[in-house]
């Protein structure tokens, strides 16, 4: 019995040190095998950039229109009409429909407080009371023809609008130069890494990573405006402001890590 007992000892001993072995071996290899992968290359990193200028073709002005009354449904009628108003003029300038689009839309009840009561070490606020009604709309428009800026800004100059803010210069279709500028950016960024593998006396393999940082719609020249038009009203007649459009930058960097041997 006692001699069948350390038999099996022996055997379950035996079995675990082969597999205690087996597994030594498969790291083992696991090891030398990524170490062989890992000095299968070494990498070389490079980056540059390219840009461009254009002439924007569209302007964006953005106007708002606010009103107060004691209901509010006097408050957002009135602002319904100078809105209707205002789309009529823009369409006989010449903006199309879907140029004109409402971004923003808001309706709530305007508060105030009474005198402030004041005790020994603090004051609350008096009574808060209802007083009337906001209501607020902000809308988009989208110019193609960059002649009609002034006229544009004219036109809602002489009616009720709260605020003007623009014009906004850009390129529509963009796109096409940020491909442009890549285009040009990897090139540059191959030849530099053509000249390195070359001084250190390696050869490209292929590419390990690529990364971008491509910008757009920065503003070589562009003329903003902000206007409140209760104080345009009182200076004068609407006028055509001179709105020069200068150009956009379209620029990008990129950034590459080539495989050597």
């Amino acid at each position: 019995m006692e001699k069948s007992l350390q038999d099996n000892l022996k055997r379950l001993l035996s079995v675990g040190t082969a597999v205690l072995l087996l597994l030594a071996v498969y790291i083992a290899i696991q090891i030398l095998g990524g170490s062989k992968t890992q000095r299968d290359f070494n990498t070389i990193t490079v980056d540059a950039s390219a840009e461009t200028f254009a002439s924007p073709d569209i302007a964006e002005i953005s106007f708002s229109v606010i009103k107060e009354d004691k209901e509010l449904s006097v408050a957002q009628e009135n602002v319904d009409n100078i809105v209707k108003a205002t789309i009529s003029s823009l369409k006989a300038i010449g903006i199309e429909e879907k140029d004109i689009k409402t971004s923003y839309y808001n309706a709530n009840p305007r508060y105030e407080y009474g005198k402030a009561i004041c005790a020994q070490y603090r004051c609350d606020d008096g009574e808060r009371a209802l007083v009337g009604y906001e209501a607020n709309q902000s809308i988009n428009v989208t110019i193609r023809d960059l002649e009609n800026v002034g006229k544009v800004i004219s036109a809602l100059g002489s009616v009720e609008v709260s605020n003007i803010y623009g014009p906004n210069f850009r390129i529509e279709n963009e796109d096409s130069l940020k491909e442009k500028v890549r285009e040009e950016a990897i090139a540059k960024a191959k030849e530099k890494a053509k000249v390195l593998a070359k001084n250190l006396d390696v050869r490209i393999v292929g590419i390990e990573n690529f990364s971008e940082n491509a910008r757009g719609g920065i503003y070589y020249a562009k003329s903003m405006m902000a206007m409140d038009t209760a104080v345009m009203n009182e200076s004068g007649p609407a006028f055509e402001a001179t709105l020069p459009t200068g150009e956009n930058k379209v620029e990008t960097s990129v950034t590459i890590t080539y495989r050597v041997k």
